[in-house]
């Protein structure tokens, strides 16, 4: 029977992703997200602009492969490795900037079998949704014939449109957290 690192493996092959060494534990998955001088890519990135988030402690190997596994959508390099640095990041209200990979299997699981969101013509198979504007909106990727594009958009829950407010990951970020991306 193969190992949940040998189907992560898998997965991240199969999904054009980058592979990782074939070691699950918690200390190879941390250096593994550190820079070169030992600092951490994402945490420290976003605290060049902001200190009002706090961060959960890094996703396991089988919270990652959830997403692929309960939304049949291999998760973006860039969204992989801010999860296994930090599993969703938070407010100083606890809300997310970025949801957890829980979340994002729940949010996207409600949205797309809502019989509410069926009644209004409004369908979110065609996003891989990972934040929300705290309006009914939510970001994340558009999903084309099964694959995750690139670019970070918002889903206007009351018209369905989709509009591209990121060309990254990083750049939502940083746009979102310093009023640059407004809607």
């Amino acid at each position: 029977m193969p190992t949940l690192t040998s189907l992560l493996l898998f997965i991240l092959k199969v999904s054009g992703c980058s592979e990782r060494p074939n070691d699950s534990s918690s200390e190879s998955n941390k250096e593994n997200l550190l820079e070169e001088d030992g600092s951490s890519m994402w945490k420290d990135f976003i605290h060049t602009f902001t200190q009002e988030y706090s961060f959960n402690t890094p996703a396991t190997d089988k919270e990652v492969v959830q997403i692929s596994e309960k939304l049949g959508v291999a998760c973006p390099e860039e969204l992989l490795q801010l999860l296994l640095e930090t599993n969703g990041i938070d407010d100083e209200f606890d809300s997310p900037l970025i949801y957890s990979t829980k979340r994002i299997v729940d949010v996207n699981v409600e949205e797309r079998t809502s019989e509410d969101n069926k009644e209004m013509g409004l369908s979110f198979d065609d996003m891989l949704l990972f934040s929300d504007a705290g309006n009914g909106d939510y970001f994340g990727y558009t999903i084309k014939n099964g694959i995750v594009q690139d670019g970070i958009f918002v889903a206007d829950h009351a018209e369905g449109s989709r509009t591209k407010v990121a060309t990254s990951l990083r750049e939502f970020i940083k746009g979102w957290t310093t009023g640059e991306i407004a809607i």
